[in-house]
């Protein structure tokens, strides 16, 4: 009897561990979240390895037959429906799909409400940087670095100011003795950026080029003084020679 008594205390001590490495991996507790690989499950399904060192993956796979394997997110008891789709295809293709809607398709956004968005992109095929209205294929709000070469069919710079002033009446046309001055001090022209500081700050084309339109303003108003003059010359050494 007490034989029978140990193997029964054995297979109850058995069924208990047994029960207890199960619900370990696999637990459905009365909160209604489901834990794999954990007890204590936080979500509606809540994965993990613990501290195994092992990697923790989910795989939705499809076997056969045309269409690819895909997840699902949707919310189709709201007003505004969605439903979202990530979806393998043929040839290592990867799609996210929006089934409802036609216009916003992917938005990356900060932890903070109130921060700009990080990466938006429309059906149209529109990408916005730091901007939720990119009404380019590519719209930046903010500064981009290319470490390499920049390709393209035309650039359009927009700029506040444009050197037509130097043609309005008043304009303060340097002497060119006071030009040959400054370049002797400075080995530069005046309002040009000095070679040091475009290797240390880099251009602003936008800026460098209503510059250089500057000093060619200035030049066609040097040029015509100076055929001012010549006229006048001439027509002084005509009159000497008579």
């Amino acid at each position: 009897m007490k034989k029978l008594a140990y193997i029964f205390s054995a297979m109850i001590l058995f069924a208990f561990l047994f029960a207890a490495t199960t619900q370990a991996q696999n637990i459905f507790p009365a909160s209604g979240n489901t834990g794999i690989g954990t007890v204590t499950p936080l979500y509606q399904l809540h994965v993990t390895t613990g501290n195994t060192g092992a990697a923790t993956s989910i795989t939705v796979e499809k076997q056969a037959g045309a269409g690819g394997a895909q997840f699902i997110m949707a919310d189709l008891g709201a007003a505004n429906k969605c439903e979202w789709r990530f979806k393998s295809a043929a040839g290592g293709l990867f799609k996210i799909r929006d089934n409802y809607h036609t216009s916003d398709v992917v938005v990356l956004e900060p932890v903070a409400a109130n921060a700009a968005t990080a990466l938006y992109l429309k059906a149209n095929g529109n990408i916005g940087i730091g901007t939720t209205n990119p009404l380019a294929k590519l719209s930046v709000n903010g500064t981009g670095t290319f470490n390499g070469k920049v390709k393209c069919t035309e650039i359009e710079v927009l700029t506040a100011a444009f050197p037509d002033f130097v043609f309005k009446a008043g304009y303060n046309l340097r002497p060119l003795s006071e030009v040959e001055a400054y370049i002797n001090l400075n080995k530069h022209l005046p309002e040009v950026p000095s070679e040091a500081a475009v290797l240390a700050n880099g251009l602003n084309l936008g800026q460098l080029n209503t510059t250089l339109l500057q000093k060619v303003e200035e030049l066609t108003l040097y040029m015509i003084q100076l055929q001012k003059d010549n006229d006048a010359l001439k027509v002084r050494v005509s009159s000497l020679e008579k």
